[in-house]
């Protein structure tokens, strides 16, 4: 094979998957709803990355979904209804939720005592 004709086809090897990619993020972008004014969200990421951040005034749920990808979940400005839940699936992928978090806040989570979850001194009483 020749150097020019091994250059095409990396070349075009390296379109296809470009091509692919955009595809996989408009995909994400369709299945996405909700705004950081909505009380439920849904956030996907494929092949990429996203962050959210909410100041619902009453936010009943929120879904993540990420597959070789990864989703920042900023729910420090939304008021959590009581009945709020949030779901994430994940594949060979990562999410951070991000909360303001008290001692009652972290007990119904069941993170209390947890290595991952560290409460600031002042809220421990």
């Amino acid at each position: 094979m020749t150097p020019k004709k091994l250059g095409r086809r990396i070349f075009k090897v390296l379109t296809t998957l470009v091509a692919i990619w955009g595809a996989l993020q408009l995909v994400a972008w369709k299945i996405s709803s909700g705004d950081e004014g909505s009380n439920r969200f849904n956030r996907t990421a494929i092949f990429g990355g996203n962050e959210f951040t909410s100041v619902a005034g009453g936010l009943q749920s929120g879904r993540v979904a990420a597959v070789l990808g990864g989703i920042a979940v900023d729910l420090r400005g939304a008021q959590l209804d009581g009945e709020g839940s949030t779901n994430s699936t994940l594949v060979f992928s990562g999410t951070t939720h991000t909360i303001n978090a008290d001692l009652g806040t972290a007990a119904a989570l069941g993170s209390t005592g947890s290595p991952w979850c560290s409460l600031p001194s002042s809220s421990r009483s």
